[in-house]
């Protein structure tokens, strides 16, 4: 019995001696879409913590070489002031014990002129949080970088009059692809039923906008607060009805929960089943009498795939961008749709606060590699990659607080610095917009 056991314990340190050498060390990763739009003249931040998987193990770098002019190369950041188009940016990860290059990946730099452009430009900016924060408004709208810009959607720029986006905070890219009746602060101006039928949304929701932007409801309360102000209601009642509704109309009555149209004389219930949806770009932008953008900027994912676990199934994810692009391109055929890499940082609160942000790293880590695989090198589709995400600054991009520790003890009194506004990188918001505006202005007469 002894000799049995024995044996056996033998031969098990022998499996695990043997698969041990033969399993291959983890392996780090980089992710880069194939063209970098830069602004000449401006100082075009590349963080290399957007771009390395690096959760696992932390010892391996990353080397910036190519025949680009580099503002300064350090080891978590590169920058370049004075781009030109053709010129390349290249990428090594280098493995931290043996110094040999694991990977290597070749951008070409296309390098926009900022502030040339007499002719009008129209933009809409589609997204989440970060949009309904303005993210762009520097670059965009502030520096001058892109002359005669218009910015058309529903929701207006809360300081700056004329320019308006369709940013909506919490949101996913399946939310774009729904119409969630039961909440009062939803509203998705895109999502259509067939036929002549023309969708306004809830009365609950107009209501709500309504009362925010007449200042005859709270505006302590959160969620009217931020999910329906900055709207122009003057197409509603106090109530949430269209004022001057047409044949076909249709609004959910908030009240009774059904869907109600317009038959020329009254509101009337409409059979459900009547009603097929789907993402239609073109009736949004006659219904609501939008200019059509030549560029659609699209930044989403973050609320999708921060907080899954992986591997996941982008496939849905995928399809719905493969959908708004085709109605996109339907409504505006010589348009552009710029889909942007979302956040890959999410700054350092690890398990503060709940949010474990090593993982969400390696979450966004991964559909930012999707997203580059899938639809990088399009362009004769209508859609292209802008790296907007490799200018955030995952350790200084954040806005911080000093928090006093739950305890001093023989340490002695302490403060735990932490960012605020999770996973909000502020600091680096007027950056998020500097790729985006080269992009643009590249294109703008082309």
């Amino acid at each position: 019995m002894k000799i049995t056991r024995v044996f056996i314990t033998i031969v098990l340190i022998l499996i695990m001696s043997v698969s041990g050498k033969s399993q291959p060390n983890y392996i780090n990763n980089i992710s880069l879409p194939a063209k970098q739009y830069m602004l000449v003249g401006v100082q075009n931040d590349m963080f290399v913590q957007a771009f390395l998987k690096r959760w696992r193990p932390n010892t391996d770098f990353v080397r910036f070489s190519g025949t680009a002019n580099y503002l300064r190369r350090f080891e978590k950041v590169a920058s370049i002031k004075e781009p030109e188009t053709g010129q390349t940016i290249v990428v090594d990860l280098v493995n931290g014990d043996e110094f040999e290059v694991v990977k290597s990946i070749t951008s070409t730099i296309y390098a926009g002129e900022p502030g040339v452009g007499s002719k009008e430009v129209v933009v809409q900016f589609l997204g989440d949080s970060f949009t309904r924060g303005e993210y762009f408004k520097n670059a965009i709208l502030e520096k001058g970088y892109v002359p005669k810009v218009k910015c058309v959607g529903l929701r207006r720029s809360n300081d700056i009059a004329g320019q308006f986006h369709e940013g909506r905070g919490g949101w996913t890219l399946e939310n774009y692809f729904s119409n969630n009746t039961e909440n009062e602060v939803f509203f998705n101006p895109f999502f259509q039923p067939q036929k002549a039928y023309r969708f306004w949304g809830t009365t609950a929701f107009w209501k709500n906008a309504y009362g925010i932007e007449n200042k005859t409801i709270s505006t302590e309360s959160f969620e009217p607060r931020y999910s329906c102000d900055y709207y122009d209601t003057s197409k509603f009642n106090e109530e949430g009805w269209l004022k001057k509704p047409k044949t076909n109309d249709i609004m959910f009555d908030s009240s009774s929960k059904n869907y109600l149209k317009w038959n020329g004389k009254s509101w009337i219930k409409v059979d459900e089943n009547d009603l097929v949806w789907s993402f239609q770009y073109s009736k949004y932008l006659s219904m609501w009498h939008i200019a059509p953008p030549k560029f659609l900027v699209v930044m989403l994912g973050l609320n999708d795939f921060r907080n899954r676990s992986f591997p996941t199934d982008y496939s849905k994810w995928n399809g719905r961008i493969e959908s708004l692009l085709a109605s996109y391109k339907t409504a505006v055929p010589d348009g552009k749709l710029i889909l942007c890499t979302p956040s890959t940082s999410s700054g350092s609160l690890n398990n503060t606060a709940g949010d474990f942000t090593t993982r969400q790293n390696a979450s966004m880590w991964e559909h930012r590699k999707n997203i580059i695989e899938v639809f990088d090198n399009r362009e004769n589709e209508g859609i292209y990659i802008v790296d907007a995400s490799i200018s955030i600054d995952n350790d200084y991009g954040y806005n911080t607080t000093n928090t006093e520790l739950p305890y001093d003890g023989y340490l002695g009194e302490h403060k735990l610095t932490i960012q605020k506004g999770n996973p909000h990188p502020y600091l680096s918001y007027p950056n998020l917009g500097i790729s985006i505006a080269a992009f643009i202005q590249y294109h703008r007469n082309k």
